[in-house]
């Protein structure tokens, strides 16, 4: 059994000591998981924007929608740009910069 498979039944304090003990392989495994979550973010945000990016017209609450989701996923990332308020054209460019940034 690796460490990995170990410390998925750890409860919350053994948890804490494994930090004290091992804080590498703990941050290194975290920093994974994270990497793993916003490529899956990625993949979501990029088809938002394709959708917002198209000529065909949303309706005004599906766009306040889109935009609120597109927030909620883009707290994640450390350089995520805001979107509160913006115009879909707004929010196409913010968004288009910072695909280019991440990738």
């Amino acid at each position: 059994m690796s460490w990995k498979d170990i410390l998925k039944e750890l409860s919350p304090r053994e948890r804490m000591d494994a930090d004290e003990f091992a804080p590498e392989e703990m941050q290194s495994d975290r920093d994974g998981k994270r990497r793993t979550e916003n490529k899956g973010s990625l993949t979501v945000i990029r088809h938002w924007l394709e959708e917002l990016d198209s000529d065909k017209p949303i309706e005004e609450q599906r766009f306040l929608s889109i935009r609120d989701s597109l927030q909620t996923l883009l707290r994640g990332f450390e350089s995520a740009p805001r979107l509160r308020g913006k115009s879909r054209e707004q929010v196409i460019e913010n968004l288009t910069e910072f695909l280019e940034m991440v990738e």
